[in-house]
C-alpha cells in the first residue's frame, strides 16, 4: 500500500497535478478502451498494472526526460481513487520506446479511405454504424462532428478553454460564461473538425485520416439578455462564425429540439444522455481526445434538492449525472449534452438537449449531478438569433 501512495506521489510530482481540482472533470474507471499517444488503441488502467508506464515513471522521476513527461501526461485518463489511471498499450508492445512521438504522422490506415463526402448533407445529429465498436470513454473520428472548441487569446497565446456545438453553417452554441464579462482572455476563434489536440492530422485505422481541423474567426457573440452570472441563469450564447461552413463528415451540425414539447416527448422515452468534450481531468490535464460519457438523466425535483442551498434549479435547466463512480462531470463548459431520438424521417440522430453550466465540487460523487442549460426552453430564441 505505501508502494502504491509512492507512486502516486511521484506521478503527481511529474505532470505537475493536483488530484483534488475539479471543474468538470472526468472520473474514470479501468478497462475502458482508449487511444494512447501513439494513436494505438489501448486500456485504461491503474499504472500500477501498466508494466510500460510504471517503468517509465520510475525511470524518469527526476524530471529529467522532458518527452518521457509528456507521454506521461498525454496517456493520463484519470484517477481511480488515489491511483493514477493511463492508457495502456497492449503487453506485445511493452518493449517499445514508448515515448518516442511524432506527433504529425499518426499511424496509417489500414485502407485509403476519403470521407470527405456524405450523401446525407443535410442531416443534422448524424449516427454513424461505425461508432459501435468504441465502448469506453474515448471517441472515434466523426461519431461528434458538430463538437467546437472556443479559442482565446491570453498572456500565453492562443488557448481553448470552451467547448461548444454547431447548430448550422453559420452559429455556435455555447454557454454564455464562456463569452460574457471575461477578465484578461477574449474569445476570438472557433476550431471546428477536431479531435486529437495533439496530432496535426487525427487518423485512425478503422477510419482513415479526418480532413484537417479548421479555425474560423468569430464575426460577433450573442449572450441571452438575461443572462445572470451569480446564479448562472440563462447561461446560453450564440457565435456567429466569420464565413459560412460547408458539411462534411467531420463537420456537421447537431439537430436542435424544435420546442419542449417536442423535447418532452423524447425525454419519455430515455432515462440517458451523453456529455462529450476535450474537459479537464482532476489533474487539471485536458484530455487530447474527445471523450464521452454517458450519464443518467436526473429529475428537476431531485437536483433542486441538492442546489437549493445554493442556487436556484428552475425550469431552463436540466441536470445529469449524480451516481458514484459515474462520469458525471465529463465534459468542457459550453459543451452538449446530447439525446437520441427519431427526426421526420424517422431516422435516429442526436439532438442537444443541454449545454454544460456547472457543476458540484466533488466529482463521481453519487447524488451531485451536473446542471446543464436547457436548450429546448430557449429554441425560440436560438431561432430568433441565429437567422442570417
Amino acid at each position: 500500500m505505501i508502494r502504491f501512495i509512492i507512486i502516486t506521489i511521484i506521478y503527481i510530482y511529474l505532470l505537475n497535478c493536483d488530484i483534488c481540482s475539479c471543474d468538470f472533470t472526468l472520473v474514470v474507471r479501468s478497462n475502458g478502451e482508449c487511444i494512447n499517444p501513439k494513436g494505438e488503441k489501448g486500456y485504461c488502467r491503474n499504472i500500477n498494472q501498466c508494466k510500460s508506464l510504471l517503468e517509465l515513471l520510475i525511470k524518469n522521476k527526476s524530471r529529467s526526460n522532458s518527452r518521457a513527461i509528456d507521454y506521461l501526461r498525454r496517456s493520463h485518463c484519470g484517477f481511480e481513487g488515489i491511483h493514477p489511471v493511463v492508457c495502456c498499450p497492449s503487453e506485445k508492445k511493452t518493449k517499445e520506446n514508448y515515448y518516442v512521438v511524432n506527433n504529425k504522422n499518426a499511424k496509417k490506415p489500414l485502407a485509403n479511405v476519403s470521407y470527405e463526402s456524405d450523401n446525407n448533407d443535410n442531416i443534422c445529429g448524424t449516427i454513424r454504424e461505425t461508432n459501435k465498436i468504441i465502448g469506453g470513454s474515448v471517441t472515434t473520428l466523426y461519431e461528434f462532428p458538430w463538437m467546437a472548441l472556443i479559442g482565446y487569446n491570453t498572456r500565453h497565446g492562443l488557448q481553448y478553454r470552451c467547448g461548444g456545438s454547431l447548430i448550422n453553417s453559420r452559429y455556435v452554441l455555447t454557454a454564455a460564461h464562456c463569452v460574457t464579462a471575461l477578465r484578461d482572455i477574449s474569445p476570438t476563434s472557433v476550431r471546428l473538425g477536431e479531435y486529437n489536440l495533439s496530432t496535426e492530422k487525427d487518423c485512425l485505422s478503422d477510419y482513415g485520416c479526418a480532413p484537417l481541423p479548421i479555425d474560423v474567426g468569430i464575426d460577433r457573440i450573442i449572450s441571452h439578455p438575461n443572462y445572470y452570472k451569480p446564479e448562472l441563469r440563462n447561461d446560453i450564447a450564440l457565435i456567429r462564425l466569420s464565413k459560412k461552413i460547408e458539411n462534411k463528415t467531420s463537420i456537421r451540425p447537431i439537430c436542435l429540439p424544435k420546442n419542449k414539447t417536442f423535447s418532452e416527448r423524447i425525454m419519455m422515452k430515455t432515462d440517458t444522455a451523453v456529455v462529450t468534450g476535450w474537459g479537464t481531468t482532476e489533474t487539471g490535464i485536458k484530455s487530447q481526445v474527445l471523450l464521452k460519457a454517458t450519464l443518467p438523466i436526473v429529475s428537476s425535483n431531485d437536483c433542486l434538492k441538492v442546489y437549493k442551498k445554493k442556487i436556484p434549479i428552475t425550469e431552463s435547466q436540466i441536470c445529469a449525472g449524480g451516481e458514484d463512480g459515474k462520469d458525471s462531470c465529463s465534459g468542457d463548459s459550453g459543451g452538449p449534452l446530447q439525446i437520441v431520438g427519431l427526426n421526420d424521417e424517422g431516422q435516429p440522430v442526436y439532438y442537444q438537449e443541454g449545454i454544460v453550466s456547472f457543476g458540484p465540487k466533488n466529482c463521481g460523487t453519487e447524488g451531485q449531478p451536473g446542471v446543464y442549460t436547457k436548450v429546448s426552453y430557449y429554441t425560440q430564441w436560438i431561432m430568433d438569433n441565429s437567422k442570417d
